[in-house]
Protein backbone atom coordinates (compact mmCIF):
# COMPACT_ATOMS: atom_id res chain seq x y z
CA UNK A 1 0.00 0.00 0.00
CA UNK A 2 1.48 3.35 -1.04
CA UNK A 3 0.64 6.53 0.85
CA UNK A 4 1.63 9.45 -1.39
CA UNK A 5 2.11 11.78 1.56
CA UNK A 6 1.75 11.53 5.29
CA UNK A 7 -0.08 14.79 5.67
CA UNK A 8 0.90 15.53 9.25
CA UNK A 9 4.63 14.99 8.54
CA UNK A 10 4.76 15.81 4.80
CA UNK A 11 6.68 12.63 4.00
CA UNK A 12 6.63 10.00 1.27
CA UNK A 13 6.77 6.45 2.61
CA UNK A 14 5.83 3.20 0.88
CA UNK A 15 4.56 0.45 3.14
CA UNK A 16 2.68 -2.85 3.12
CA UNK A 17 0.74 -4.12 6.11
CA UNK A 18 -0.31 -7.62 7.10
CA UNK A 19 -2.53 -9.28 9.69
CA UNK A 20 -2.51 -13.05 10.12
CA UNK A 21 -5.65 -15.15 10.34
CA UNK A 22 -7.00 -15.16 13.86
CA UNK A 23 -5.27 -11.91 14.88
CA UNK A 24 -2.05 -13.65 15.91
CA UNK A 25 0.47 -11.51 14.01
CA UNK A 26 0.67 -7.88 12.89
CA UNK A 27 3.44 -6.67 10.62
CA UNK A 28 4.44 -3.82 8.33
CA UNK A 29 7.28 -3.49 5.82
CA UNK A 30 8.09 0.17 5.10
CA UNK A 31 10.79 1.71 2.96
CA UNK A 32 12.25 4.90 1.53
CA UNK A 33 15.08 5.23 -1.01
CA UNK A 34 17.53 5.00 1.93
CA UNK A 35 15.97 2.71 4.55
CA UNK A 36 13.85 -0.42 4.83
CA UNK A 37 12.18 -1.30 8.13
CA UNK A 38 10.09 -4.38 8.97
CA UNK A 39 8.06 -4.41 12.19
CA UNK A 40 6.34 -7.44 13.72
CA UNK A 41 4.06 -7.66 16.75
CA UNK A 42 2.77 -10.92 18.16
CA UNK A 43 2.71 -13.37 21.02
CA UNK A 44 5.47 -16.00 20.68
CA UNK A 45 3.00 -18.53 22.10
CA UNK A 46 0.60 -17.78 19.25
CA UNK A 47 -2.29 -16.42 21.30
CA UNK A 48 -4.65 -14.06 19.42
CA UNK A 49 -5.20 -10.45 20.43
CA UNK A 50 -7.76 -8.03 18.94
CA UNK A 51 -5.18 -5.21 18.80
CA UNK A 52 -2.88 -7.21 16.51
CA UNK A 53 -3.62 -5.56 13.16
CA UNK A 54 -0.94 -4.41 10.77
CA UNK A 55 -2.48 -1.08 9.83
CA UNK A 56 -3.35 0.11 13.34
CA UNK A 57 -0.42 -1.29 15.34
CA UNK A 58 2.60 -2.12 13.19
CA UNK A 59 2.31 0.61 10.53
CA UNK A 60 2.44 3.61 12.91
CA UNK A 61 5.50 2.09 14.60
CA UNK A 62 7.32 1.51 11.31
CA UNK A 63 6.54 5.04 10.11
CA UNK A 64 7.70 6.54 13.40
CA UNK A 65 10.97 4.61 13.15
CA UNK A 66 11.55 5.85 9.59
CA UNK A 67 10.78 9.40 10.69
CA UNK A 68 13.42 9.11 13.41
CA UNK A 69 15.99 7.50 11.10
CA UNK A 70 15.59 10.17 8.41
CA UNK A 71 14.98 13.11 10.73
CA UNK A 72 11.74 13.68 8.79
CA UNK A 73 13.73 14.47 5.62
CA UNK A 74 12.87 11.84 3.05
CA UNK A 75 13.87 12.11 -0.59
CA UNK A 76 11.46 10.24 -2.83
CA UNK A 77 12.01 8.56 -6.16
CA UNK A 78 11.87 10.77 -9.25
CA UNK A 79 9.26 9.49 -11.76
CA UNK A 80 10.87 7.97 -14.89
CA UNK A 81 10.90 10.32 -17.86
CA UNK A 82 8.90 7.75 -19.86
CA UNK A 83 5.84 8.19 -17.62
CA UNK A 84 3.02 10.55 -18.49
CA UNK A 85 -0.08 11.93 -16.77
CA UNK A 86 -3.60 11.76 -18.14
CA UNK A 87 -7.26 12.06 -17.18
CA UNK A 88 -8.96 8.74 -16.41
CA UNK A 89 -12.27 7.46 -15.08
CA UNK A 90 -12.10 7.48 -11.29
CA UNK A 91 -13.64 3.98 -11.14
CA UNK A 92 -11.97 2.00 -13.94
CA UNK A 93 -8.69 3.90 -14.33
CA UNK A 94 -9.16 3.97 -18.12
CA UNK A 95 -9.60 7.01 -20.38
CA UNK A 96 -13.14 8.26 -19.66
CA UNK A 97 -16.18 7.97 -21.90
CA UNK A 98 -18.99 10.52 -22.07
CA UNK A 99 -20.85 8.48 -19.43
CA UNK A 100 -18.12 8.60 -16.74
CA UNK A 101 -19.32 10.90 -13.93
CA UNK A 102 -16.00 11.50 -12.14
CA UNK A 103 -12.42 11.82 -13.37
CA UNK A 104 -8.95 11.96 -11.85
CA UNK A 105 -5.36 12.47 -13.01
CA UNK A 106 -3.23 9.33 -13.05
CA UNK A 107 0.13 8.05 -14.28
CA UNK A 108 0.40 5.97 -17.46
CA UNK A 109 3.08 4.54 -19.76
CA UNK A 110 2.69 5.85 -23.35
CA UNK A 111 2.49 2.98 -25.81
CA UNK A 112 2.10 0.40 -23.02
CA UNK A 113 -0.90 1.33 -20.87
CA UNK A 114 -4.37 0.54 -22.18
CA UNK A 115 -5.92 3.27 -24.31
CA UNK A 116 -9.41 1.83 -24.70
CA UNK A 117 -12.07 3.98 -23.13
CA UNK A 118 -13.96 3.00 -19.99
CA UNK A 119 -16.84 0.61 -20.69
CA UNK A 120 -18.06 0.24 -17.11
CA UNK A 121 -20.16 3.43 -17.27
CA UNK A 122 -22.84 3.20 -19.96
CA UNK A 123 -26.17 4.75 -20.83
CA UNK A 124 -29.12 2.34 -20.86
CA UNK A 125 -32.55 3.67 -21.79
CA UNK A 126 -31.33 7.18 -21.08
CA UNK A 127 -30.15 6.22 -17.60
CA UNK A 128 -26.47 6.05 -16.53
CA UNK A 129 -25.62 2.58 -15.22
CA UNK A 130 -22.55 0.63 -14.14
CA UNK A 131 -21.90 -2.46 -16.27
CA UNK A 132 -19.66 -4.78 -14.28
CA UNK A 133 -17.85 -7.77 -15.83
CA UNK A 134 -19.71 -10.94 -14.91
CA UNK A 135 -17.13 -12.02 -12.30
CA UNK A 136 -17.75 -8.74 -10.42
CA UNK A 137 -21.53 -8.71 -10.71
CA UNK A 138 -22.03 -9.92 -7.12
CA UNK A 139 -20.00 -7.06 -5.64
CA UNK A 140 -22.98 -4.72 -5.57
CA UNK A 141 -26.36 -5.75 -4.20
CA UNK A 142 -27.65 -2.24 -3.54
CA UNK A 143 -27.27 -0.55 -6.89
CA UNK A 144 -28.59 -1.36 -10.35
CA UNK A 145 -26.05 -3.59 -12.07
CA UNK A 146 -25.90 -4.85 -15.65
CA UNK A 147 -23.66 -7.48 -17.16
CA UNK A 148 -22.64 -7.65 -20.79
CA UNK A 149 -24.81 -9.75 -23.12
CA UNK A 150 -22.08 -12.21 -24.07
CA UNK A 151 -22.17 -15.92 -24.94
CA UNK A 152 -22.49 -18.20 -21.94
CA UNK A 153 -19.29 -20.09 -21.09
CA UNK A 154 -18.58 -22.78 -18.51
CA UNK A 155 -15.53 -21.59 -16.56
CA UNK A 156 -15.44 -24.39 -13.97
CA UNK A 157 -14.58 -27.12 -14.59
CA UNK A 158 -12.55 -26.61 -17.76
CA UNK A 159 -13.14 -28.77 -20.81
CA UNK A 160 -11.22 -32.07 -20.99
CA UNK A 161 -10.08 -31.83 -17.37
CA UNK A 162 -9.22 -34.99 -15.44
CA UNK A 163 -10.16 -35.35 -11.77
CA UNK A 164 -8.93 -37.99 -9.35
CA UNK A 165 -10.90 -39.26 -6.37
CA UNK A 166 -9.59 -41.35 -3.48
CA UNK A 167 -11.48 -43.93 -1.42
CA UNK A 168 -10.62 -42.07 1.81
CA UNK A 169 -11.39 -38.57 0.53
CA UNK A 170 -15.05 -38.49 1.54
CA UNK A 171 -17.54 -36.66 -0.66
CA UNK A 172 -15.38 -34.91 -3.24
CA UNK A 173 -17.20 -32.11 -5.05
CA UNK A 174 -16.37 -29.54 -7.71
CA UNK A 175 -17.94 -26.17 -8.44
CA UNK A 176 -20.01 -25.73 -11.59
CA UNK A 177 -19.63 -22.12 -12.69
CA UNK A 178 -20.34 -20.09 -15.83
CA UNK A 179 -19.99 -16.55 -17.19
CA UNK A 180 -22.23 -14.49 -19.45
CA UNK A 181 -25.50 -16.00 -18.18
CA UNK A 182 -28.75 -14.20 -17.46
CA UNK A 183 -31.39 -15.11 -14.88
CA UNK A 184 -31.51 -18.72 -13.73
CA UNK A 185 -29.02 -21.40 -14.77
CA UNK A 186 -30.10 -24.97 -15.52
CA UNK A 187 -27.30 -27.50 -15.13
CA UNK A 188 -27.27 -30.99 -16.70
CA UNK A 189 -24.97 -33.94 -16.03
CA UNK A 190 -24.89 -36.58 -18.78
CA UNK A 191 -28.10 -35.10 -20.25
CA UNK A 192 -29.91 -35.48 -16.92
CA UNK A 193 -31.18 -32.37 -15.11
CA UNK A 194 -28.96 -31.71 -12.08
CA UNK A 195 -29.93 -28.37 -10.58
CA UNK A 196 -31.14 -24.80 -10.95
CA UNK A 197 -29.46 -21.71 -9.51
CA UNK A 198 -29.46 -17.96 -10.02
CA UNK A 199 -26.61 -16.58 -12.16
CA UNK A 200 -23.77 -15.95 -11.50
CA UNK A 201 -23.79 -18.20 -8.42
CA UNK A 202 -22.16 -21.62 -8.53
CA UNK A 203 -23.53 -25.06 -7.73
CA UNK A 204 -21.55 -28.10 -6.51
CA UNK A 205 -21.59 -31.60 -7.96
CA UNK A 206 -20.20 -34.73 -6.29
CA UNK A 207 -17.63 -36.47 -8.46
CA UNK A 208 -18.28 -40.01 -9.69
CA UNK A 209 -15.92 -42.18 -11.75
CA UNK A 210 -16.27 -42.12 -15.52
CA UNK A 211 -16.48 -39.70 -18.42
CA UNK A 212 -19.16 -37.03 -17.99
CA UNK A 213 -20.80 -34.41 -20.14
CA UNK A 214 -21.66 -31.20 -18.26
CA UNK A 215 -23.92 -28.61 -19.86
CA UNK A 216 -25.68 -25.43 -18.77
CA UNK A 217 -28.49 -23.30 -20.18
CA UNK A 218 -29.78 -19.90 -19.08
CA UNK A 219 -33.23 -18.31 -19.37
CA UNK A 220 -32.38 -16.87 -22.79
CA UNK A 221 -31.68 -20.34 -24.16
CA UNK A 222 -27.95 -19.82 -24.45
CA UNK A 223 -25.92 -22.92 -23.58
CA UNK A 224 -22.47 -24.38 -23.29
CA UNK A 225 -21.19 -27.91 -22.83
CA UNK A 226 -17.94 -29.56 -21.75
CA UNK A 227 -16.58 -33.05 -21.09
CA UNK A 228 -14.52 -34.18 -18.09
CA UNK A 229 -13.12 -37.49 -16.87
CA UNK A 230 -13.11 -38.69 -13.26
CA UNK A 231 -10.65 -41.42 -12.29
CA UNK A 232 -10.55 -43.40 -9.06
CA UNK A 233 -7.13 -43.79 -7.48
CA UNK A 234 -8.24 -47.17 -6.12
CA UNK A 235 -8.50 -48.56 -9.65
CA UNK A 236 -5.62 -50.82 -10.80
CA UNK A 237 -5.87 -49.17 -14.21
CA UNK A 238 -4.91 -45.87 -12.63
CA UNK A 239 -2.28 -47.02 -10.16
CA UNK A 240 -0.67 -50.30 -11.32
CA UNK A 241 0.92 -52.00 -8.31
CA UNK A 242 3.69 -54.57 -8.60
CA UNK A 243 3.71 -57.41 -6.06
CA UNK A 244 6.39 -56.89 -3.43
CA UNK A 245 9.17 -59.43 -3.87
CA UNK A 246 10.93 -60.38 -0.65
CA UNK A 247 14.53 -61.42 -0.91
Amino acid sequence: MRREALVDQNMNIAFKTGTSYGLRDAWTAAYTPEYTIVVWFGDPAGFPNPVLTGLKLAAPTAIEMLSWATQNKIKWYAPPSSLGRRTVCALSGLPPSESCPTHRIDWYIPGISRNDRCSIHQMRRGEPVIVWPSELALMSSTRRVYTEDSPITITSPLNNTQFFITPTGGKQKIALRSEGASGFLFWYIDNQFFGKIKAPKEIFWQLSPGQHNISVMDEKGRSDSITIEVLSLSSPAVLPLKPLELQ
